[in-house]
């Protein structure tokens, strides 16, 4: 991080923004959710949306109605690229989420409940109202814990640097410098089975069963899988603890796979969606023109209040971590992020400034 950057206020400043736009589109989709609400407390509408497992009459209707909303965000042709493109996108920062934490030490629960979160109200209105701040102020607990430790250190080690030859002293002074600590290859293999098995696998279920019924309990299933997150992300680590490695070399190594593989299956989701998409499309030019009109109509039109919020997301998910690329790495990472979105999708290129980012640190 840019030592000109490293106020914790920084990372605060937009969550006002995610405030503003979380109640704006609440505003929007307000409509589509109160009629769905009324759909969903009729019992047999209920069971004809998805085969509720009648845990809890509240519960049920709640996901009833998410799952009204992700089902027309799924099978809309104004809303299926923006949903396959959001969800790689939020994939992504789920698995930086999960590394940042592991880095940090910090609670166990923060990325499920940021998947939970994320599946209520948007990924990219939770990132920087929670998330944003939560790492601001984890890097400012761990840089004021580094620099008791260095001052420490430095009082105990003046006599053994005269020891030290040149070679020594030059290694000394770069561990000092990257002093981020590094994430265990055991918990690294969790996170990335925690994205393969609890993000990207349901949306392949998803997209292999058009509009039906199977495709709607999918849909319900999918609002519990934050919990399937969490539990490959805490149990998957202890039986997989003799892939740890000594070197922090090693660790490093093995982050970087970790965003390497994110960043693959991202490219190939955003290329094959795009390209799927330009070949059952009879107009794409006038798709195109939908997405700018509604984007910039500020929910006035009420056209299509979901498409509008998925976009809407995606935006605001965007530009948290290019936001938070400009924090860690100012305008080259900014750059990264922004390049690679271009060419790769958005997952893919924060994916691989992720991937930058860790030989860095």
């Amino acid at each position: 991080m840019s030592r000109t950057r490293n106020s914790i206020l920084f990372y605060i400043a937009i969550s006002p923004l995610g405030y503003i736009l979380l109640t704006h589109l609440h505003h929007v989709v307000l409509p589509f959710n109160l009629i769905q609400k009324t759909t969903c407390q009729n019992p047999s509408h209920l069971l004809e949306t998805y085969s509720a497992p009648g845990l809890h009459d509240i519960m049920d209707r709640i996901v009833c109605v998410l799952v009204k909303f992700c089902s027309q965000a799924i099978n809309d042709p104004l809303c299926f690229p923006v949903t396959a493109t959001l969800v790689g996108l939020a994939t992504t920062a789920y698995a930086v989420m999960s590394v940042e934490k592991v880095r940090f030490k910090s609670n166990a629960c923060l990325t499920p409940f940021m998947i939970l979160m994320g599946n209520v109200i948007g990924t990219g209105l939770i990132a920087p109202m929670a998330w944003l701040p939560w790492y601001g102020w984890s890097l400012y607990k761990h840089q004021k814990k580094s620099k008791k430790n260095q001052v420490a250190i430095n009082a105990d080690s003046k006599s053994i640097n005269k020891k030290q030859n040149l070679r020594e002293k030059i290694i000394d002074y770069h561990s000092q410098q990257h002093s981020m600590p590094h994430v265990a290859p055991h918990r690294t293999f969790g996170i990335a089975l925690a994205a393969l098995f609890g993000q990207f696998l349901p949306v392949a279920l998803l997209v292999s069963h058009g509009p039906s019924l199977t495709q709607r309990n999918i849909l319900a299933a999918f609002q519990y899988f934050p919990i399937a997150y969490g539990l490959f992300e805490w149990i998957v680590p202890f039986f997989v603890n003799h892939l740890d490695c000594k070197t922090k070399r090693g660790a490093t190594d093995s982050v970087r796979l970790m965003y390497a593989g994110v960043a693959s299956i991202n490219t190939f989701l955003w290329y094959w969606v795009w390209i799927k998409w330009l070949q059952t499309t009879s107009a794409p030019e006038s798709m195109v023109k939908q997405w700018i009109e509604l984007f910039f109509s500020l929910g006035s039109s009420g056209t299509n209040p979901v498409a509008y919020m998925l976009m809407w997301d995606i935006a605001a998910l965007l530009t948290t971590f290019t936001y938070w690329a400009w924090l860690e790495d100012g305008k080259e990472g900014v750059k990264t992020v922004l390049y690679n979105s271009v060419l790769f999708g958005p997952g893919a290129g924060l994916a691989l400034y992720a991937m930058k980012r860790e030989s860095r640190i």
